[in-house]
């Protein structure tokens, strides 16, 4: 490994948890991105190739902490989904559409 397994171990922790990713970047990306490349191709990757990383992770934090203890599992979010998107994400959707929306009646009127 040509990194720290500690600092290694904090990022894989991060970047694989994909509840953490929902509630922390998933709003500021959605300023930037389409709401379905963030939870399909980004959020939802992560999601589908964690039981292909899951051991490298464990390995990883057997090193940098001399046991493994950390539960890895596919988001638990339990929400009903609607035409493919959860109650969170179809709210989160209709805020940001508002907000374009208030934006191109803003920029008309000028």
């Amino acid at each position: 490994m040509s990194q720290e397994s500690s600092k290694m171990h904090v990022f894989m922790q991060f970047a694989f948890n994909a509840e953490t990713l929902r509630d922390s970047l998933r709003e500021p990306w959605m300023a930037l991105y389409d709401f379905a490349y963030i939870d399909e191709k980004i959020i939802g990757g992560v999601e589908r190739n964690l039981p292909a990383v899951a051991e490298i992770i464990k390995s990883v934090e057997k090193r940098a902490t001399g046991k493994v203890t950390s539960a890895l599992s596919v988001s638990s979010m339990q929400e009903s989904v609607v035409g493919g998107l959860t109650e969170t994400q179809l709210s989160a959707h209709d805020a940001r559409m508002s907000d374009i929306i208030s934006e191109g009646a803003e920029e008309q009127k000028q």
